[in-house]
């Protein structure tokens, strides 16, 4: 016997929504194999936005807070290969992370992989005397430390504390409770303006001139969605970097004359994660104009593209905008 979940907080045009949706199957995959675990997306009635449904496969009247329960056990187990023993942020110097690699297991090389690579470096930017030599970071990692912003720190949603993504919702709910409000109810009721997430929302993008209050003030933050921001820490090392002749690029992204931009698909075929990360991996994504009839064959139903962009000093992901027309 089968069931599938309508995930419909879950926007086709959000980063945060679509590295959540991965987030979810790798942490079900980890912790439920038994479940085979696949997802898709569909439109309501044949037309509208796109939403996103898992499909489980298991004997038992599975429920959604089954599915929320299994998922946080699944995003504890693997937060546990994302922790760098408290380090904050991601710049590395290359024979720091060479001796990570060196003794990495398995699930931790799949880790460093999505986070950087020794073959691009870069200089540090900072003051004088913080300058020095680093690994690229992925262009998912949107916080140097400003505002006291630390990307590593979110990485790892292990135990509740007072900063990073393992803060519940409300202090007194656990992690399954706060992924399950994440799967069936409004992200809007969820906003946190205390919780720190990974500023994937294209919400979090702060402006002066659009806000009634100074966005560095606790009246004028939009907060974020504390289940999203957790199911998406696990979906990190799904994003994989590798070097190029001039800089590091990862699946999915491309340098346009738009500037940088993160394409992900919609398929309309319940796929297993392995599936998934095919289509991710896609060199038909990142082209300026991808073509249909490449991707089609492979159940892509639309692709989505938005632009990493820089807010001041604060990095953000735009809105993602379909690229076929579809909605």
């Amino acid at each position: 016997m089968a069931r599938d979940f309508e995930l419909r907080p879950f926007r086709y045009d959000n980063l945060l929504a679509f590295l959540a949706l991965l987030g979810l199957i790798r942490a079900l995959d980890h912790a439920r194999p038994d479940w085979r675990v696949r997802a898709y997306w569909r439109q309501r009635g044949g037309r509208g936005p796109w939403v996103p449904v898992v499909w489980v496969e298991d004997d038992s009247e599975i429920t959604r807070e089954d599915l929320a329960a299994e998922a946080e056990r699944g995003v504890l187990e693997l937060a546990g290969f994302q922790d760098f023993g408290g380090r904050q942020r991601l710049d590395f110097t290359e024979e720091e992370f060479r001796g990570l690699a060196r003794n990495a297991s398995k699930e931790q090389a799949e880790v460093l992989a999505a986070l950087g690579s020794d073959g691009v470096l870069q200089e540090k930017k900072g003051r004088e005397e913080e300058k020095k030599v680093v690994v690229a970071p992925t262009p998912l990692c949107t916080m140097f430390g400003q505002g006291n912003q630390h990307f590593l720190e979110r990485m790892s949603p292990r135990e509740p504390g007072e900063k990073g993504v393992a803060v519940p919702l409300e202090r007194r709910q656990d992690g399954a409770e706060v992924i399950r409000r994440t799967l069936c109810e409004d992200w809007e009721s969820q906003r946190d303006r205390n919780f720190g997430g990974f500023r994937f929302d294209p919400q979090e993008d702060r402006r002066y001139a659009y806000q009634y209050a100074d966005p560095k003030s606790r009246e004028g933050k939009i907060g974020t969605v504390p289940g999203a921001n957790r199911l998406a820490a696990v979906a990190i090392p799904l994003v994989t970097v590798f070097p190029t002749r001039n800089a590091l690029r990862a699946i999915g992204f491309a340098l346009h004359e738009d500037g940088r931009t993160v394409t992900w698909p919609i398929w309309t075929v319940p796929s297993r994660l392995s599936a998934i990360r095919h289509l991710l991996a896609h060199p038909e994504l990142v082209a300026p104009m991808p073509r249909a009839e490449r991707l089609r064959p492979h159940g892509v139903a639309e692709l989505v593209r938005a632009r990493r962009i820089s807010v001041g000093r604060y990095l953000n992901f735009t809105r993602g905008v379909p690229l076929w027309g579809t909605v």
